[in-house]
């Protein structure tokens, strides 16, 4: 028993939904690939490296801390910063490594030109416009006004303009609305002769649904981990990630005793329990307090009581004559014919995949499998 408590990582299934996606794709549309949050709580440098061997063309990310750590990896594929840049520091030197911003405002934007003509550079930036997300991005009535004024920077070279679907898994009137939106501010740039190398919209949802609006390029997170934003969605993947812990003590209670903080769970007979090593310090959710199942020895055993910071209670009964201490507890992913899944355990959860897997702690171990 040598971990405690980890975090398993199928690289082979990633090449299996990368190529799946990239094959869904028309000739010449790119794939960027979001690694932002730690890939979604995969590991972000080994996997930014893996699918740049794969031949994916842009890498997603949302911080300087982000972009960092894939040039200090000696990741070459170009990497665009999704969000708002205005604390970035040392903008220079991303600038010079060929980082791509997101302009939405023109601060940025005359640091940019500065900068680059200090450097004898062209700055490279994507303009992102507000469709009906409501979040970053210039408004449908700023956008015109600010892409011309943009464009009167000699410094500056704009690669691409892109927006963001707010509900393309579950409204298509709206993401119809968000693509007219978007596609009628292309044609009003391009009579005023400015136009994009790249135009994209589209995210995991849109580009399932939307295949109209996949335009230069897809930006792809939650499917490329072979996880379902939402239930509806049709595509066959495959799950990278295991997560995975010890049965590390086991004990019987008697009837009606009460298990855990807050005394939430009561036996109603004799049970064998085990205890865990994972707890909600790790990211695994609270709230599957006397809901969640984890797999043992390929059966479903329940959790009992609150789950504590550092373990769970589990009712060992399935496997009651089974067990053992040091026994691999299945907390995400499959065992034999059973499996959890990150979709299961948001909708118990009441919350998203996404929260899911990117709460998982930074600090657990991760194993690659090739």
């Amino acid at each position: 028993m040598n971990k405690r408590i980890w975090i398993e990582v199928d690289l082979k299934n990633l090449e299996y939904n990368f190529k799946v996606i990239r094959n869904r794709l028309k000739a010449g549309c790119r794939l960027l690939a979001v690694v932002k949050q730690n890939a979604y709580g995969h590991g972000l440098r080994v996997i930014a490296k893996y699918l740049e061997k794969k031949g994916v063309d842009f890498l997603g990310v949302n911080s300087q801390e982000e972009a960092f750590q894939l040039l200090q990896a000696k990741v070459r594929t170009p990497i665009l910063v999704l969000s708002n840049t205005i604390f970035f520091k040392n903008l220079e030197y991303f600038l010079k490594k060929r980082v791509r911003f997101t302009l939405t405002e023109a601060g940025l934007l005359k640091s940019l030109d500065k900068l680059a003509k200090k450097n004898n550079l062209k700055a490279l930036a994507h303009i992102k416009v507000d469709t009906g997300m409501g979040r970053l991005g210039l408004r449908q009535d700023q956008a015109l006004s600010f892409i011309k004024k943009v464009f009167s920077y000699k410094n500056v070279e704009v690669e691409g303009l892109y927006s963001h679907f707010s509900s393309a898994e579950e409204d298509i009137s709206y993401t119809n609305y968000q693509i007219r939106n978007f596609l009628t501010l292309k044609e009003e740039l391009k009579k005023k002769g400015i136009s994009f190398k790249i135009n994209h919209l589209c995210n995991s949802s849109g580009f399932l649904n939307f295949k109209k609006a996949h335009l230069d390029m897809v930006r792809i997170g939650l499917l490329l981990y072979g996880i379902k934003p939402h239930p509806c969605l049709r595509i066959n993947l495959k799950p990278l990630l295991s997560f995975k812990a010890r049965l590390i003590y086991i004990k019987e209670l008697g009837k009606n005793s009460f298990i855990s903080y807050a005394n939430t769970f009561q036996t109603k007979r004799k049970t064998l329990i085990g205890i865990v090593s994972c707890g909600y310090a790790y990211g695994y959710p609270l709230s599957l307090s006397n809901r969640g199942e984890v797999l043992i020895r390929g059966k479903r055993c329940k959790i009992l009581g609150r789950i504590c910071m550092d373990h769970m209670i589990v009712d060992l009964t399935p496997v009651k004559n089974l067990v053992s201490l040091g026994e691999e507890v299945i907390l995400i992913g499959k065992e034999k014919a059973q499996e959890v899944t990150v979709e299961e355990l948001s909708q118990k959860a009441e919350t998203i995949p996404y929260q899911i897997i990117t709460n998982l702690s930074s600090s657990l171990q991760r194993v690659y499998k090739k």
